[in-house]
């Protein structure tokens, strides 16, 4: 949950950042342009979705989890976070994501169905697998603007410690 309250600036040349969503743009690049029409044409088409599923009455979905326990939540509504603060606090804050019908599954994302649900955290093996990736993913992408360098693909396993006093320094 950590990553969703810690965004940053993004600092792109030519850009001054005034607050999380805004900025001053004095001509804005071309490529701009396509993205925020792409992104408005997802966007639409995504609140039109989601309009149309909350017309439909709320449907109870079963959840089954590890150990037989047997758990009602609603269709669309509620999430695997809400399941996991539901039965403690500690899986809540210490899972890294969630696994639904064995595919992986992000802790904020609407369940649908009925589904067997498993939370993974840091010492589950799927966990520790997922989570490396996830967090070099995060960095690089914050590289660029952040340090004004160029951005690569992470490693399969994350960042090596040989790269950590690079980092760091």
């Amino acid at each position: 949950m950590a990553l969703y309250q810690r965004w940053r600036c993004l600092r792109l040349q030519g850009l001054q950042a005034c607050r999380l969503h805004t900025a001053v743009v004095s001509t804005p690049p071309r490529w701009l342009a396509e993205r925020l029409g792409l992104f408005e044409e997802l966007w639409a088409a995504q609140v039109k979705r989601l309009a149309s599923m909350a017309q439909k009455e709320p449907r109870t979905i079963k959840i089954s989890l590890p150990g037989g326990q047997k758990i009602d939540a609603v269709a669309w509504n509620t999430t695997p976070y809400q399941l996991a603060r539901q039965i403690s606090s500690t899986l809540a804050d210490t899972a890294v994501a969630a696994q639904v019908n064995g595919e992986p599954y992000d802790l904020e994302r609407p369940l649908e169905t009925d589904s067997d649900l498993r939370f993974l955290t840091f010492d589950s093996p799927e966990g520790k697998a997922d989570n490396p990736g996830l967090r070099a993913a995060c960095f690089g992408a914050d590289l660029p603007g952040t340090y004004s360098c160029c951005s690569t693909l992470p490693e399969a396993r994350g960042f090596t410690g040989s790269a950590s006093p690079v980092v760091q320094g």
